[in-house]
């Protein structure tokens, strides 16, 4: 210890640091507590499905699962389950916003949720489909910014604001007329819950798809949706954390900060000087870490990012060696990561993750991030040539390639074909050349007609309606009319369609082109 630091100064620190403790201990006890009670205001949840409730509003406990096409966080974009934004009391929304049927009163209660598009709870081995609206009682994750609505940042205002109803929220250029003081709930994906909900069979006719093979549903819906409630203690993140996370606008605080800050830069000089004093000065030694200095770089260092980039790479090339199929597992990433990652990894189990996040994170504090795109499905997995990579869906050719267009859509296509750059029309999307086809995806403004009255024979292209078209060394598709979304990286007013058109050199290539159409999937 230096012996410039006495008993009496570690006495003066240590008293508000217990006291800052102490409080801190109280206030997460405070929560678990509520918690506990909020799950309590539901009954008794059933571990098992009993088939004679069926009909009637049931509590299961299972875990939590977002088959695909999870939601975005209100508070921060991260992907979850279930989503929940709340305001209770006098302040819920402010009174020149609020509904004509709206109450005054403790008991005005203003709630907005989202949830993953195909949710499921798993209860004893038996998947549940959960259908309707969700909201959240309890969530994994909370957060009370403990701020006014236009004191958030400008990206949580608008996710708050795309998940209004009408009435509430007039348009969506207005000045969003959303909840006063909102807290935030979250579930994540694989989290233990109880589940309210009404318990319904399904019939063979409704289990249609991998992804809804569930014999029981859980519905809810506008006027009781189904209730999630985390068993365990809410992860729970108050003012500060939420200023230093960005969900609150830094402006207003900006002089107790800097306050702060110059407080802290003076006790830092005078204990320098201090330490000068008595044992002269000495050189500090620089230290490098993996050739970076011990500062951050520059947002706008690109040769930083494309130096993380590159060691990324490397790393996970390492952590991909493989010798069978079953050496190999495959993640779904995206998210801010899409720039680093796309849509999946792919690695050896057990192979290095800290050591990949670890780089994550630099990749991210180094400001290289600068999108976010949600990706769902389960990726399958194939080790060729010693090496973790992705296996095609059947039929695709395990050696064929998958190719993404952010927002719209993801296909595959054979080895040898590459994406074209260059001067596209306004409708161009992407133009894709090689192996002997010619892959154009062009977006075509929607109109009036319906996809019915559309040339060409009606089919199902991943769940989605097309009509295609075929003519001599030519394939054309066109899929029904786009809906407006709501997640990032996506534009909720778009209104197009997706024309994908193959002319191919070879009847051989003309069956391949037709394999590589029909494996697209919307985004």
């Amino acid at each position: 210890m230096p012996d410039w630091i006495t008993l009496p100064h570690l006495l003066l620190l240590a008293a508000p640091v217990s006291m800052v403790l102490a409080a801190l201990a109280l206030a997460a006890g405070e929560r678990r507590a509520k918690a506990r009670r909020a799950r309590e205001t539901l009954g008794k949840p059933s571990a098992h499905i009993d088939p004679a409730t069926a009909g009637e509003r049931v509590l299961l406990r299972g875990h939590i699962e977002s088959v695909e096409l999870p939601c975005a966080r209100f508070e921060d974009g991260r992907p979850a389950a279930a989503a929940t934004v709340e305001a209770e009391g006098d302040s819920a929304v402010p009174d020149h916003q609020l509904p004509p049927s709206a109450e005054l009163g403790d008991r005005l209660f203003v709630a907005r949720s989202a949830r993953a598009a195909v949710l499921t709870l798993v209860v004893d081995k038996e998947r549940v489909a959960i259908t309707g609206p969700v909201d959240v009682l309890v969530g994994t994750d909370e957060t009370d910014p403990g701020a006014p609505f236009d004191a958030l940042s400008a990206e949580v205002r608008e996710r708050v604001g795309l998940a209004a109803e009408p009435e509430v929220l007039p348009g969506p250029h207005a000045n969003p007329p959303c909840l006063a003081r909102p807290i935030f709930r979250s579930i994540r994906s694989g989290a233990r819950v109880c589940a309210a909900g009404v318990l319904q069979r399904r019939s063979e006719g409704d289990r249609t798809g991998y992804r809804d093979r569930a014999r029981w549903a859980l519905a809810g819906d506008e006027e009781a949706p189904v209730v999630l409630a985390y068993e365990g203690a809410p992860s729970f993140r108050g003012p500060f954390s939420a200023t230093a996370r960005g969900v609150r606008r830094v402006e207003r605080l900006r002089t107790v900060v800097a306050g702060g800050l110059v407080l802290a830069a003076l006790a830092m000089l005078g204990a320098m000087q201090h330490r000068k004093q008595r044992h002269g000065t000495r050189p500090v030694p620089t230290q490098v870490i993996n050739g970076y200095a011990t500062r951050p770089p520059s947002l706008d260092d690109a040769a930083a990012c494309s130096a993380i980039t590159s060691e990324y790479s490397q790393i996970l090339a390492t952590a991909q060696a493989c010798d069978t199929d079953a050496d190999c597992v495959g993640e779904v990433r995206g998210g801010t990561l899409y720039g680093l990652e796309g849509c999946y990894r792919f690695r050896r189990k057990g192979a290095a993750p800290e050591r990949l996040s670890h780089l994550e994170q630099r990749w991210i504090d180094a400001g290289c991030a600068h999108g976010y795109e949600i990706c769902s499905g389960h990726p399958l997995t194939l080790c060729a040539e010693h090496r973790c990579v992705e296996r095609p869906p059947q039929p695709v050719p395990p050696t064929w390639r998958r190719a993404e267009e952010p927002g719209e859509v993801a296909f595959y296509h054979p080895p040898g074909m590459e994406r074209t750059t260059g001067s596209l029309d306004d409708t161009r999307l992407a133009l894709y050349r090689g192996q002997g086809i010619e892959l154009a995806l062009e977006l075509v403004p929607s109109d009036d007609t319906p996809l019915d009255d559309a040339p060409g024979e009606l089919i199902d292209i991943g769940g989605v309606p097309a009509k295609r078209q075929k003519k001599a060394r030519e394939i054309s598709i066109l899929f029904e009319r786009a809906a407006p979304c709501t997640a990032p990286g996506c534009d909720p007013a778009r209104d197009h369609r997706l024309s994908i058109r193959a002319r191919c050199e070879t009847e051989a290539a003309c069956s391949d082109a037709l394999i590589a159409i029909e494996s697209a999937r919307l985004w």
